[in-house]
């Protein structure tokens, strides 16, 4: 599968709230993910398991893709691009919140390799 259409798998499942399936499917299994300028996770199984109590006490979310960039590639065989989803999320508790996110991706060999997410 081309880069192209794992972007486009990735916003898919990010956009259906399906955060397992997409670290399953397309986070290499060393996957660094840094969250506001701090390492979140170092591989795929911490990644996961420090968003499961967040996927938890969701109880209905909304997330829609704001802007995507082009996608950049440098000498080392990494490709790189830009996504920006608005999020909404109303929680078990009744809480609710929104945010932008923004997610550099880093790919690698058809897995993403390094992501960078912060909010806005």
């Amino acid at each position: 599968m081309m880069t192209g259409d794992l972007i486009q798998t990735f916003i898919l499942l990010n956009t259906a709230g399906d955060v397992r399936q997409l670290m399953e499917e397309l986070y290499d299994d060393r996957v660094l993910v840094i969250s506001n300028g701090v390492v979140f996770a170092e591989n795929r199984q911490q990644a996961y398991a420090k968003q499961k109590p967040y996927i938890d006490r969701t109880k209905k979310a909304s997330i829609s893709l704001l802007s995507q960039s082009a996608v950049k590639s440098d000498d080392r065989g990494i490709e790189s691009v830009e996504l920006v989803f608005a999020y909404q999320f109303e929680n078990m508790d009744g809480s609710e919140n929104a945010f932008t996110g923004r997610h550099v991706l880093d790919w690698q060999h058809g897995k993403i390799v390094k992501e960078q997410f912060s909010t806005q």
